[in-house]
């Protein structure tokens, strides 16, 4: 590096591994490949003003590797502040019929009709949400319709999670899980012991969200027909 004219107490020295970058992987790898004193930092510090990366104290003897590079410069990987303000999330019991749900219900209609054919969505209208044997919940955030979901009680025997949707602006905030947690948690207080649901196969996000939620798949259960596009799935909640 000293060939290369560069201020060893400026220079970055940036270890990309193949599958992530791993800063205190990279110190060690620059250690074994050059015996130079490196340290990997989270900065800025005093000793390490711009923040993370790799800083040499002294000029090694440094051979070109495919798996480094050299950066005079490195700019310091944002804090959590610096990431964006957090978001503020409600989750309320909701009229279906309100213009905000009605919006979210209506652009879950579309979304789904784009998956699949008529026959295999099993939607419930928003007269049908009204009725007294539905839970309905919408999450808002800042203020702004994010998402909603239902729960069906169906005779004391189980609660069927419905009309489960996020807004895709508002998706990697955790709504669809919070509202999932909330309906779940009501329908334990109602005295459900089991919490079931039907999706398809051409939503693998949703399917995530519920394995990961302790959902697994069973059999076919009330009035859903065969159909190769659905995925039943079961939880108990007691």
């Amino acid at each position: 590096m000293a060939e290369l004219g560069l201020d060893w107490e400026r220079v970055r020295v940036i270890f990309l591994t193949h599958a992530h970058g791993d800063h205190s992987g990279g110190a060690r790898y620059l250690r074994a490949a050059t015996g130079a004193k490196v340290y990997a930092g989270q900065g800025p510090t005093e000793e390490q003003p711009l923040g993370w990366g790799f800083r040499e104290e002294h000029p090694p003897s440094f051979r070109s590797k495919r798996s480094a590079r050299v950066q005079s410069y490195c700019p310091p990987s944002p804090t959590f502040a610096q990431r964006g303000p957090v978001r503020h999330v409600t989750i309320q019991l909701s009229d279906p019929a309100s213009p905000e749900a009605r919006q979210l219900i209506a652009q879950l209609d579309e979304y789904l009709s784009g998956l699949y054919p008529v026959e295999s969505n099993h939607l419930l209208s928003v007269e049908a949400l009204q009725q007294p044997d539905v839970t309905f919940l919408l999450a808002q955030v800042e203020g702004q319709a994010a998402g909603c979901g239902a729960f069906v009680n169906r005779d004391g025997e189980y609660a069927e999670v419905k009309r489960m949707f996020v807004v895709p602006e508002f998706r990697g905030l955790k709504v669809g899980r919070r509202i999932l947690d909330e309906l779940e948690a009501l329908a334990r207080n109602a005295g459900l012991a089991l919490a079931r649901l039907e999706a398809g196969v051409a939503q693998p996000e949703a399917l995530r969200l519920y394995e990961k939620a302790g959902y697994w798949r069973c059999g076919r259960f009330g009035d859903y027909p065969d159909d190769p596009l659905s995925v039943f799935m079961e939880k108990r909640l007691k």
